[in-house]
């Protein structure tokens, strides 16, 4: 009730109601589904800001991607990004492959 109106108080839209609403219900659903709502957020709420720099980079670079590559910080966080991927695909290739033995194992033995 307070999201309902804060958002409509916002702007006096009928529209900002209806996304909470719609948002609100798709939430819900990803919630059940086993999703983290946190990263959503996130993306949710970082994801224009990232597209305006984004944009503003390729301006920048007259759109070359190498502005991403050949600056030392940008390099560092794309490399960081690609190692935790990575990891993480590991991580979960290696437990499922594990959950696999267990329960096959545990098959076998009944």
């Amino acid at each position: 009730t307070f999201c309902i109106a804060g958002s409509y108080s916002t702007n006096n839209r009928i529209y900002d109601i209806y996304i909470i609403l719609i948002f609100g219900i798709v939430s819900y659903f990803l919630r059940r589904m086993g999703f983290q709502l946190v990263p959503v957020l996130l993306g949710i709420v970082l994801g224009p800001l990232a597209e305006k720099n984004f944009r503003r980079a390729m301006v920048i670079s007259e759109g070359s991607f190498s502005i991403f590559f050949t600056r030392p910080i940008s390099c560092a966080f794309i490399l960081i990004a690609i190692v935790s991927v990575a990891i993480f695909g590991i991580r979960n290739y290696k437990s499922r492959k594990l959950a696999k033995q267990n329960t096959a194992e545990t098959s076998g033995t009944k």
